[in-house]
């Protein structure tokens, strides 16, 4: 979500490996010459912290971000990330290495990583990352995996603004100062950047596609709806895992609703006293999920309509997708509280502000019976039940649909009825960096695209090969807008037809299809693209 800790960057292992470098190339942009540093061991180069805007602080703050209205004559490094923005500190479960690094206004910046040997043949096909909640995730590995699986491409990630300073909520005063979804309009102008740059690099600004997880797959697809359905050509492909449904939570606790103009007396806040309060508005949107309350508005301009009004309206951008969520999405969210009755899993549903007639309906689709539940297959101990609830399992899957598993169908279906190329999957990956408790769980997949799985689970030969498999996948994607046209292990991703409609009983009872396919019957036509039960810890048994 947006209102968790997002790392600004895709950090990569580079900062664990600075005595492998060497002096870097040099790029000339529009603006002026940057010089990165060559990663010898990886046999990439990188361009650390490049400025995409100018800092969005004093006047600047909360406002739309501005290009960069200079040049410079004199070469200057970018060797290092740049600050990650400002966000939650406190309770995050943010890693030391990240809450260690710089974190200020001033953080509008990307990061590029190519092949060191750019060859001949044309520009390369660039990946643009744009980063969810509490990851830090290696773009390093990802390069190297997509030329080993001879599909070369550029990878971008980017830096924007969090909790209030990007998705600042509040009445039509933030609408009219143009203070709404400003985190969405640093990654549109940082694409505008990428256009008119990213070929100075060696990479193809015509074959540009974008990909993110959990706030990052909500951004993704914010991108997909922005100013209506006007396409404007900033990226040719867009993947999305772990997107879901974008809810809105007011917050007043620096007195200046009050006074007459209420931007200028933020803007003239120090830092450190928004900081404060950010650190203190933690409600959740589900009480009892961790969500947090920092998220996007319909403002009439970048969001002219809600997600699912856009998608019912056809008003969306014609571009194939991907779009990826995890079996058991909720586990990690719903610790909260404990879930231990009829009226605490009523609660859960209300919190989302369905009437009691829907909230009624959803408490029949999700009985209380043994055994059901996510994670499936799972028998919840004692210790379970008495910290959780012994309802923790219901509500599990039902926040793991209402939260992920519904945008997710409902945009393959909007897709699909609009003629345009989709592909789903949801991964089911049990390796033993996770528990049975917390199942395939949100983020899980992150880890097996970048390649970088802990050691013990990179020591089991189908962890290994469902990551070599995932990264190409999605480099396959990249390059091509088919994530099974990657050579090699072709087996794991079966290409389904075209197919039958959202009530299709074609497997009647099987949550899983032949060959371990994902088709149920309320999964929308046209999925051609889904992650094998194959893939999976064998001694823990899904259903």
């Amino acid at each position: 979500m947006y209102s968790g800790v997002g790392f600004s960057t895709a950090l990569s292992i580079i900062l664990l490996l600075a005595h492998h470098v060497s002096a870097g190339p040099t790029v000339k942009v529009l603006n002026g010459t940057y010089e990165g540093l060559s990663l010898l061991s990886y046999q990439q180069d990188l361009f650390l912290g490049v400025p995409y805007a100018q800092p969005p602080t004093g006047n600047l703050r909360f406002k739309a971000p501005q290009s960069i209205n200079s040049t410079w004559t004199r070469t200057r490094p970018v060797t290092n990330y740049g600050d990650i923005c400002m966000q939650y500190t406190v309770s995050t479960g943010l890693s030391t290495s990240l809450l260690d690094h710089p974190m200020s206004e001033d953080c509008l910046s990307l990061n590029v990583i190519r092949p060191s040997s750019l060859n001949s043949t044309g520009l390369l096909p660039v990946a643009v990352w744009i980063h969810g909640s509490s990851r830090d995730n290696n773009l390093t590995n990802f390069v190297r995996q997509a030329s080993a699986a001879q599909k070369p491409l550029i990878a971008v990630s980017i830096n924007y603004r969090l909790s209030a300073f990007g998705f600042i909520w509040g009445s039509d005063g933030v609408k009219v100062n143009g203070s709404a979804n400003n985190g969405l309009r640093d990654q549109r102008l940082a694409l505008h950047w990428i256009q008119e740059n990213v070929a100075f690099f060696g990479g193809d600004p015509r074959r540009v596609a974008i990909f993110g997880q959990s706030a990052g797959g909500l951004s993704i697809g914010k991108q997909l709806i922005a100013y209506g359905d006007r396409d404007d050509g900033l990226f040719h492909g867009a993947i999305m895992q772990s997107g879901g449904m974008a809810e809105k939570w007011p917050y007043n606790t620096t007195s200046c609703s009050e006074t007459a103009s209420p931007f200028e007396c933020l803007r003239n806040l120090p830092v450190e006293t928004i900081s404060a309060v950010l650190n203190v508005s933690t409600t959740p949107v589900f009480p009892g999920t961790g969500l947090g309350p920092w998220l996007t508005q319909v403002d009439g301009d970048f969001l002219q309509d809600g997600p699912t009004e856009s998608l019912e309206k056809g008003h969306f951008v014609r571009l194939p997708i991907m779009y990826s969520t995890t079996t058991g999405e909720a586990t990690v969210f719903m610790f909260g509280g404990k879930l231990d009755t009829d009226d605490d899993f009523r609660a859960l549903v209300a919190a989302g502000g369905p009437d009691n007639f829907t909230v009624s309906a959803i408490e029949r689709l999700y009985p209380n019976t043994n055994g059901t539940g996510l994670p499936a297959g799972y028998s919840p101990t004692a210790e379970d039940n008495q910290l959780y609830g012994s309802q923790w399992k219901r509500g599990v899957e039902f926040h793991t649909d209402i939260v992920e598993t519904t945008s997710r169908r409902m945009t393959l279906k909007a897709w699909a009825a609009a003629g345009v190329k989709a592909y789903s999957a949801r991964v089911n990956l049990l390796p033993p960096s996770t528990t049975p408790r917390l199942g395939s769980h949100h983020s899980i997949d992150v880890s097996f695209i970048f390649d970088a799985l802990e050691e013990d689970t990179m020591s089991e030969p189908q962890f290994a090969t469902a990551s070599k498999l995932m990264g190409r996948a999605w480099a396959s994607f990249v390059s091509n807008l088919n994530p099974n046209n990657h050579g090699g292990i072709l087996g794991f991703f079966l290409r389904c037809k075209p197919w039958y409609s959202a009530d299709s009983n074609q497997f009647p009872g099987l949550p899983y299809g032949r060959h371990g396919l994902l088709r149920s019957r309320t999964e929308p036509a046209l999925m051609s693209f889904s992650m094998p039960t194959a893939i999976r810890r064998p001694s823990l048994s899904l259903k």
